[in-house]
């Protein structure tokens, strides 16, 4: 079967690009908001935006495909 990871990996794609960019560098690189509005070169408010968007449809997400 799909491990976890494979499953995290599916539910980021289906993000857009810059909600999977932004949720890529603050959960799973752990970066800080200014470190990731730099990187990105966006705005702290795109990433606070961008972030709390893509939370909230990974959290949809997750209630219609659940691990395992």
């Amino acid at each position: 079967g799909a491990s976890a990871g494979d499953w995290a990996r599916r539910l980021l794609s289906t993000l857009p690009e810059r909600e999977r960019d932004v949720v890529t560098c603050r959960e799973v690189l752990d970066m800080d908001v200014a470190t990731t509005a730099a990187a990105l070169d966006i705005s702290l408010v795109a990433v606070r935006v961008a972030h709390h968007r893509a939370l909230k449809r990974l959290r949809t997400r997750m209630e219609h495909d659940p691990v395992g």
